[in-house]
């Protein structure tokens, strides 16, 4: 009896059909492992570590962060996801890298950081992606590097680093809360372990505190909830300079390294946490191997920007998680729309693709490419509630017929309460 995922074939079996059903397997099992990993997009302008990195009204904003010369910079960046393009903004007024970065009221906060690896800044600066303007706010009390951030609310936290004079060379616990409504400073209970260059999500109103450097690499994992910290299950692979980023109500871990100079490892691992089960699986790993890198989630995708690379030094690279980013877009708890059916799939002379609104509005029906690009629009129009149907013949807005390989369906319903959307795969033969 075959197990799962097993196949056996024999050579009388293989004849034309067995031989089209070999392939087509082993075609199934290759983009399988395109579909389920890191797609790179447009690189920034400028190769840096250290980036500060936050979505805002659905784009992107890579903020300072440091150069080859291994001193902050100024540079702002926006980037659109759906052109894969980036420009230059108005850069920030301090230069600096590896502060914390955070958004609150569609603003984002820079907070610390330093100039050069070893000359920290207390600034607090404020940028207003609608007006394009910086502004200073008070400044960060205790002066110190390598700390991590995150926001409950419209409060951001800033917690461990280290400590430098007046307070002499030495790890902290210290967790200071920021509130920009009164533009004011806050102390809150400090973490169990101090630490500097860890990492720092927010999942359902809890920070969780990952990893970093007491001395040695730590495998730390603190929850704090509420101004109380609990140990939680420890990280599997003890690093620093690692990036968070909640997706899918997970936290993902991602690259980081351990030791420095020859002995230096840079990885390309992703651990990813579930808080409610308290337990660590592992990811795809990234393309790059890199630490010091902007993370963010945006529309449902998970990116990782910039960092430090082996033998490069800083990069400027964007990787995209596309995994679970396009399948994701379906768990809004007001979506308005069913799953899409399509059939037959894969697709090898024409398809029918049958869906259901259930509100009045606007709908589009576009197919793309696994990059994201788009290769034609089959619906655009309002529609009433209903049950409809369109085929696809596998052509491009030109009418060419596209190349073999896996594409998406996207349905989304622009009405006047809502804007939603789901998305399906479908494979192309040839």
């Amino acid at each position: 009896m075959l197990k799962r995922n097993q196949i056996c074939i024999t050579k009388l079996e293989l004849n034309f059909v067995g031989k089209k059903l070999y392939f087509l397997i082993l075609f199934m099992g290759f983009v399988s492992s395109i579909w389920a990993g890191w797609a790179f997009r447009t690189p920034m302008r400028y190769p840096r570590y250290g980036v500060m990195v936050a979505s805002v009204n659905n784009r992107i904003y890579a903020i300072g962060g440091f150069g080859q010369a291994d001193t902050g910079v100024r540079y702002v960046e926006e980037y659109n996801p759906v052109l894969d393009t980036w420009i230059l903004k108005a850069p920030m007024p301090t230069s600096r890298g590896g502060g914390v970065c955070a958004v609150v009221n569609n603003k984002i906060y820079v907070i610390g950081g330093n100039r050069t690896r070893n000359a920290p800044v207390e600034s607090c600066e404020v940028y207003d992606p609608q007006t394009n303007q910086w502004q200073r706010r008070r400044r960060l009390p205790t002066r110190r590097y390598g700390f991590a951030g995150s926001v409950i609310g419209d409060s951001i936290y800033v917690l461990g680093g280290f400590l430098m004079p007046p307070h002499g060379g030495q790890y902290t616990d210290t967790v200071e809360v920021y509130l920009p409504s009164r533009d004011s400073w806050f102390v809150r209970k400090s973490m169990i372990t101090p630490r500097v260059e860890l990492g720092c999500a927010q999942v359902n109103n809890k920070i969780y505190a990952i990893g970093g450097v007491l001395y040695g690499y730590t495998n730390a994992n603190e929850q704090y909830y509420p101004d109380t910290w609990i140990a939680k299950r420890p990280f599997p692979e003890p690093r620093s300079r690692h990036s968070c980023a909640v997706f899918n109500n997970n936290i993902y871990v991602i690259g980081g390294r351990r030791q420095q100079g020859p002995n230096e490892i840079i990885y390309a691992r992703v651990d990813v946490y579930n808080p409610i089960l308290d337990t660590w699986t592992l990811a795809e790993s990234l393309n790059v191997a890199r630490y010091s890198a902007g993370a963010t989630v945006l529309n449902g995708s998970l990116y990782v920007i910039g960092g430090f690379g082996r033998n490069v030094g800083p990069i400027a690279s964007v990787e995209q998680y596309i995994t679970t980013g396009c399948e994701e877009i379906n768990t809004s708890p007001n979506l308005n729309l069913s799953s899409l059916k399509i059939f037959p799939n894969p697709l090898k002379m024409q398809t029918t693709i049958c869906y259901e609104i259930k509100q009045n509005g606007n709908v589009v029906l576009s197919i793309y490419d696994v990059n994201g690009n788009w290769i034609k629009t089959l619906i655009n129009q309002y529609q009433k509630s209903g049950i409809y149907s369109v085929k696809w013949n596998g052509t491009d807005k030109l009418g060419k017929c596209v190349a073999q390989g896996i594409y998406f369906v996207k349905l989304s319903l622009t009405s006047s309460t809502t804007n939603n959307g789901s998305i399906e795969k479908i494979l192309v033969l040839r």
